[in-house]
């Protein structure tokens, strides 16, 4: 692995390298390209994506819990023995007849910009699964529960994978259409002028905004309705 820094090279060998890190859609899509996103780069990730939710979350003025000494000391005793941990996980029978059934049945994918993910769910499903083996105890076994719940964590991350992918192949015609659409699905219901007016602020033009609307409402996300003498746009799809 080489990592360069300024002027140097720093040489990593013999090392597993784990990178965790944060970042919005716009920062990802002008950092990297859209030609690597799609190369195989959501293939070697595990992407975690966690909608904007402004009035889910609000707290003025955070403490820290009574406990938190004793929590940090336990945290710290914990990650260093598991750093001591040695030797290889060894898989249960359960773990093994049901990491065998998900590999052999899950289906191909729909998109070929996702076969490398597609390809690497494998290793993330045994990555995940010593770590939920850890996060439980250190005997080095990875059991049956472990493998169902890495199942599922593979397939939600599957799944971001799938929306970044959407967000690099964004053109800037498909780009004003997503901003409506996260309008809508903010609001849930806008009279049409209003619609138009917080468009604008976005800098999307009506005319985008008249193609957005057809746009979705050809793909049944909204619908059109009267209140009086005005017409009222409804988002149709719901929350997850």
């Amino acid at each position: 692995f080489l990592l360069a820094r300024s002027s140097d090279t720093i040489f990593i060998t013999g090392n597993s390298l784990n990178w965790l890190c944060g970042s919005t859609k716009e920062w990802m899509m002008e950092s990297i390209p859209p030609s690597a996103i799609e190369g195989g780069f959501a293939g070697r990730i595990a992407c975690v994506f966690v909608p904007r939710a402004f009035a889910e979350v609000r707290v003025w003025q955070p403490t820290a819990p009574p406990d938190y000494a004793e929590v940090r000391d336990h945290l710290c005793m914990r990650f260093e023995r598991l750093a001591q941990m040695r030797g290889e996980f060894r898989r249960s029978r359960g773990a093994l007849r049901l990491e065998e059934q998900w590999y052999v049945n899950r289906p191909d994918p729909t998109d070929e910009r996702l076969a490398p993910t597609w390809q690497r769910q494998h290793d993330l499903l045994l990555k995940l699964a010593m770590i939920l083996s850890m996060c439980e105890s250190e005997d080095g076994w990875v059991r049956q529960h472990h493998v169902a719940a890495s199942q599922k964590l593979v397939a939600a991350s599957y799944k971001a994978a799938q929306y970044l992918l959407a967000a690099a192949s964004i053109t800037p015609e498909t780009r004003q259409l997503e901003r409506i659409r996260e309008i809508m699905k903010e609001a849930r219901s806008l009279q049409l002028p209003t619609l138009v007016r917080m468009a604008r602020e976005r800098g999307v033009s009506l005319y985008d905004v008249t193609n957005a609307i057809e746009a979705m409402k050809a793909g049944r996300e909204i619908e059109i309705v009267r209140a009086g003498k005005t017409q009222v746009v409804v988002w149709r799809k719901q929350r997850r």
